[in-house]
């Protein structure tokens, strides 16, 4: 049973993530995305996925919706599943520090992958002893934004891959990251040709490098994380903090294509509170968890800035 220290704790969480919304729900004319949101609602084109498409006739055909009902419907379920997925009011207090840097460009725009992706984490979450259930979780994500299969695939390869083995075969894992960063572009080209992302440029922005100061922050990271795991072994058994350090692992390698690179360090940075609080929370690797929240920190500071 809980305890009434517990239920506050979760209370006091859910007040404090609920402001979220109105950073979300920010001004329409400046999101990129909303319109082809709401020309496919109203005028029912099914460009996206069968999973999302599901969801639109759900809230106008059954409850008959108008797109301004449907949108704010989205993100109240977008607030939701990141308080279950962060659930702590402490948690949540580290998580602003990503949260408001997300909160326009991704969390209040590209609204299908979020919704994605946190069906993925809270699947992981609830049911990582569930295989069934944790697969079904991973279906209904992927049929939502075919996005969330390269996440997919990276979680089922950090099950499988130990730390232990990343050591003995370190020699052999450098030179698989040098190939995968000489071939990843050319490969992310060629397979773009078959998605609709075809009208990418290929001068586009999107197809561009990462910055330096974001890959810099991607390398300090994994290497608290990864020192991280070495000091207490206990965490190579906790799926979100090994997760994390793949993520940033395969986003430093996809880091020549901004548009890819980009997709899998969201999902570090909606799991980053998670780490940073585990890592505060023990004390062999407090100094480390602390490292993690200045880097956020520093991070929020130069996106407002």
């Amino acid at each position: 049973m809980y305890r009434i220290k517990d239920v506050l704790n979760i209370l006091l969480g859910f007040l404090c993530i609920l402001p979220l919304y109105t950073t979300l729900n920010y001004d329409q004319d400046l999101n990129p995305d909303i319109l082809n949101y709401m020309y496919d609602y109203i005028y029912n084109y099914g460009y996206y996925e069968i999973g999302y498409q599901y969801i639109v006739l759900f809230f106008r055909d059954l409850l008959g919706f108008n797109f301004q009902s449907y949108w704010n419907s989205l993100l109240i379920i977008e607030v939701i599943l990141l308080f279950l997925l962060y659930k702590r009011f402490s948690v949540i207090i580290i998580a602003y520090m990503t949260l408001l840097i997300m909160s326009q460009g991704i969390l209040g725009t590209q609204v299908r992958y979020t919704l994605s992706i946190l069906i993925f984490l809270l699947s992981i979450d609830f049911f990582y002893d569930n295989k069934k259930i944790l697969y079904t979780g991973f279906l209904l994500s992927f049929l939502l934004h075919i996005g969330s299969g390269f996440i997919i695939i990276i979680f089922l390869c950090s099950r499988k891959i130990s730390m232990s083995a990343l050591s003995k075969h370190k020699y052999f894992f450098c030179f698989l990251c040098l190939v995968i960063i000489f071939f990843s572009k050319v490969v992310v080209l060629y397979a773009m040709q078959y998605t609709r992302f075809i009208y990418f440029d290929k001068g586009s922005v999107f197809l561009q490098s990462r910055s330096v100061i974001s890959i810099i922050y991607m390398f300090i990271s994994a290497i608290f994380i990864y020192k991280g795991i070495v000091i207490n072994k206990c965490f190579e058994n906790n799926v979100i903090i090994k997760l994390s350090l793949f993520l940033l692992i395969i986003s430093l390698l996809c880091s020549s294509i901004a548009v890819l690179s980009a997709r899998i360090f969201v999902v570090y940075m909606l799991i980053i509170p998670l780490v940073t609080y585990y890592f505060i929370y023990n004390s062999k690797t407090r100094i480390l968890g602390l490292g993690l929240l200045s880097l956020s920190i520093v991070n929020l500071i130069v996106y407002f800035l």
